[in-house]
């Protein structure tokens, strides 16, 4: 009787730390997957930042050397039209290599929601600076 009760604590110790382990590791996962999320928004932010002074420098260049205001619009459609499935395909790899069972934290499903999101990830940022 005496071993059967030693034998069954050992299992029951086994058993939690097996348990605290798991949630260890599910705590540490989701805590890794929100920084690579919200680091990924960052970047796609950087990007559309990036992206946007080029075409603001491409149309002040087009003014410089005097075409039409037409064609500078044809210039701006044309590239925002070869833009979108960039900007498409960057959220759709996004999703493609996040783990599906932690889908639930992805916090934007468009390019769209991806820079609303970003917005509140800057203006979170800045509250926390301001209140420290």
């Amino acid at each position: 009787m005496f071993w059967i009760e030693y034998l069954l604590a050992f299992l029951a110790g086994v058993l939690v730390t097996k348990l605290c382990g798991s949630l260890l590791s599910l705590g540490f996962s989701v805590l890794v997957l929100k920084t690579v999320h919200n680091d990924y928004v960052r970047i796609l932010g950087q990007l559309s930042q990036t992206i946007f002074e080029i075409q603001q420098l491409r149309q002040m260049e087009m003014h410089r050397l005097g075409k039409s205001e037409k064609e500078i619009e044809i210039s701006s459609t044309i590239s925002e039209y070869n833009l979108k499935p960039l900007k498409e395909a960057m959220i759709k790899n996004f999703f493609n290599v996040f783990p599906k069972k932690y889908e639930d934290l992805v916090q934007f499903y468009d390019w769209d929601s991806a820079m609303v999101y970003l917005d509140e990830l800057i203006k979170d940022e800045r509250d926390k600076k301001l209140n420290k």
